[in-house]
């Protein structure tokens, strides 16, 4: 299962079938690599430089069923990817947390100018979340 399987939760309208919600959910530990790399629902590849964040930051921003995540070639900050998708409430922003052998995610909702800012800063490795505005992201189980 990778990264984006459970990136977008829509209410399709059905009830949860006795499942419940739940926080404690870990992802594999990724490797460490030696590029960003960037990915959508039209593909991957190495990140060129900021015009190539920009460009699927861009591309996410006008199409409501594409995703954007950036994944740093090791943790920055113990942050190992950022990842976006509009949702009914707007933009949300999910963050992979490094924590031991496991990554966690958590996210916020933010606007476009925020976004923009989040995915630039941490391709420069400057990004420093104030990690209370994030919550933990939650998953049926």
């Amino acid at each position: 299962m990778g990264l984006f399987d459970f990136l977008k939760r829509e209410d399709t309208g059905k009830k949860d079938m006795g499942k419940k919600l739940t926080a404690d959910v870990e992802f594999e530990k990724m490797r460490e690599g030696t590029d960003f790399t960037i990915e959508n629902q039209d593909g991957s590849k190495a990140v060129a430089g900021e015009a190539d964040v920009y460009e699927y930051v861009e591309t996410m921003l006008g199409d409501a069923e594409q995703f954007v995540t950036l994944c740093a070639p090791k943790a920055l900050g113990g942050i190992r990817y950022v990842q976006a998708c509009l949702v009914a409430a707007g933009i949300e922003v999910e963050i992979g947390v490094e924590d031991g052998e496991a990554t966690k995610l958590y996210s916020k909702l933010c606007g476009e100018e925020e976004l923009k800012g989040i995915f630039v800063d941490f391709y420069h490795g400057r990004f420093r979340p104030e990690r209370s505005l994030y919550e933990p992201v939650e998953f049926f189980c």
